[in-house]
């Protein structure tokens, strides 16, 4: 759940998709970022005439994949469990699924927290909404319309504030286990360890702004590399990911192949996963070594993936969920009409 997403064009020019892209800074200071705008449902239907999702969101019990309708499916152990409804005239932009508490945003502003069920809401000071959430193993993020993030520790209730440097605004959150990123508008991003403090601010090696950030989420393990306990991703315009462990600078970076991009990343526990710009997904298990490439059936594109810690999420430019449980396959595809069907082992190749 940890890119930041725009419309762009898939080969059908009625189809919505969405890839990850670098928010400039608004010329004006109280001018709303793109992101802000509820996303458009217009052509939300494939060529069967069946609602799409456009947005997913990998959870530790039950994951969430929000409907071109609004709503939202739920999700456990690879079958489709219930659907959550908006009020009447709104409809959910955005999920984030947390351990206990999860948050869907809706589009007037407000999020609602789900355990089960919607169990109460979050609204903004007057005049702000609510635009993205982020939820993590100790606290949860909320990104404002004015830049600024709000932060809560689980029951609902607002217990701080983080405010960007004069001039920016926070564009995107990651909230992981031991520490949450936040990208700012000017491209650095900065870091909080903890009580809502930014303790550090990186600047890409080579001075590129950041584009995407993903803070790992681990519970008892963490990514087979050298005993740390967190692993985290920052995406670069020119492609390039630094990877920062636990509380320390850049340890390494990626490269992605020849011809491409990387333009988001989705880390977990076990296994952190890098979004290519040509659709396909590449698998690392620790030091940054890319283990597996995971590439979507002919025709179509991964334009999103939410790595959990018992499944991972592979959104498709068709409207379509891959699911997988490991080992960089793709073992069963979810569609928004409901039906759950088997994946055949040529759709998805492994190198």
């Amino acid at each position: 759940h940890n890119s930041i997403l725009h419309k762009t064009r898939d080969t059908d020019p009625e189809r919505p998709t969405f890839m990850a892209s670098y928010k400039p800074e608004p010329s004006a200071p109280g001018a709303p970022l793109p992101s802000e705008a509820p996303p458009s449902y217009e052509a939300s239907v494939n060529a069967g005439g069946l609602l799409t999702y456009v947005t997913c969101s990998a959870g530790e019990q039950q994951s969430f994949l929000l409907r071109s309708d609004g709503a939202v499916d739920k999700t456990s152990g690879g079958k489709l469990t219930g659907t959550l409804n908006p009020p009447p005239g709104i409809r959910y932009t955005a999920v984030s699924a947390g351990t206990s508490n999860s948050y869907f945003v809706r589009s007037d502003g407000v999020i609602d927290r789900v355990k089960r069920q919607v169990v109460g809401q979050l609204v903004a000071p007057p005049g702000i909404r609510y635009t993205s959430a982020s939820a993590g193993a100790v606290a949860s993020y909320f990104l404002r319309s004015d830049g600024a993030v709000d932060r809560s520790k689980g029951s609902g209730a607002i217990t701080s504030t983080i405010t960007p440097p004069m001039g920016q605004r926070y564009t995107a959150i990651s909230a992981g286990t031991h520490c949450t990123f936040f990208l700012r508008s000017d491209g650095l991003v900065d870091r909080s360890t903890g009580f809502g403090k930014i303790d550090k601010t990186f600047q890409s090696l080579n001075h590129s702004p950041y584009i995407a950030i993903s803070s790992q989420f681990v519970g008892q393990g963490s990514e087979n590399d050298d005993g740390a306990n967190n692993a985290n991703y920052l995406v670069r315009a020119d492609g390039l990911i630094e990877r920062v462990v636990m509380t320390r600078n850049v340890e390494t970076q990626i490269p992605p192949p020849h011809g491409t991009k990387y333009i988001a990343a989705s880390a977990m526990q076990t296994a952190s996963y890098l979004l290519r710009e040509d659709g396909v997904v590449d698998r690392t298990k620790g030091y940054g070594t890319i283990h597996s490439t995971m590439y979507p059936p002919s025709g179509v594109r991964y334009v999103q993936v939410s790595a959990g810690r018992q499944a991972t999420y592979l959104l498709r430019s068709d409207g379509l969920v891959d699911r997988s449980t490991g080992y960089g396959k793709v073992h069963s595809t979810i569609q928004a009409s409901g039906s759950l069907m088997r994946t055949r082992s040529e759709d998805c190749i492994i190198s």
